[in-house]
This record gives structure tokens, sequence and C-alpha cells, in this order.
């Protein structure tokens, strides 16, 4: 943010340093980016990653929410068709298919000396299903 302030700055503009300004500063630097970040990771701890993955998407949706409530915007069209694409898009992405796509990938299972395949779609909890070979993907 400092290269941005020193170039409003060498263009005339500027902040003026009162209570006001300095609190909304605070506030945006402690509440929306530390206190955010932390609560989202221990939903992450929680819920697991895959199911908060999907509250990223709506993060704008929350927002034009809370702006038109907090900061007196007007609900337009484009708000509805907006949300309606997230939700579309969290549905299909979702949704089961007759077809399911398996996903494996390599990582130490186990003994941590070896290495095997391992299947990121059936874990129990903390434990992921090992096996040596291909077979079952």
């Amino acid at each position: 943010m400092l290269p941005g302030y020193l170039w409003e700055l060498s263009r005339g503009g500027g902040m003026d340093f009162n209570v006001t300004t300095l609190a909304g500063v605070g506030y945006t630097g402690i509440f929306a980016s530390v206190v955010a970040f932390l609560c989202y990771n221990a939903a992450i701890v929680r819920i697991g990653p895959i199911v908060a993955s999907f509250f990223l998407h709506l993060m704008p949706v929350f927002g034009g929410a809370m702006a038109i409530v907090f900061l007196g915007e007007n609900l337009r069209p484009y708000h509805f068709l907006g949300f309606a694409v997230v939700l579309a898009g969290i549905f299909v992405s979702t949704t089961r298919t007759s077809r399911q796509v398996r996903t494996a990938g390599f990582g130490v299972c186990g003994d941590a000396s070896q290495t095997m395949m391992f299947d990121l779609k059936s874990h129990n909890g903390d434990r992921l299903h090992c096996f040596a070979g291909r077979q079952g993907l």
C-alpha cells in the first residue's frame, strides 16, 4: 500500500491523518485481514478443505449483500445474476454424476520411507487408503 500512497502524494493527493482514517486503516488491517484469515483457517480444520473451498466462491455474494445492508448500495439485477451464477457453479461442482472421476496422487503414506499411491477420494477422517500399485483407480 505504501507505493500507491506515495504515488498519490506525488500527484497532490493524500490522506488526512485523524482518528477516523486511522481507525479505518486499523480495522482493515486487523479484522478484515488477520481475524478473517484466522477464522477461515479454523473453519478448514473443522470442516475440511474441500467443503471450505466452496465458501470462497460465496465471498462476493456476501460482500454484495453486506454492501447493500451496511453501505446503502442499491440492489440491481446483476446482483441476482451473479448470485445465481455462483450458486449454479457450486451446485454443478458438488453434485454427483453417473461417471465419477477418481483422483489419485503420489505421496508418503504408511511407512515414511516408502512412497506409495494414495486415493484422495476415499478417506476416513485423516487416514488415506494406501496401495502400492494402480489397482483400484
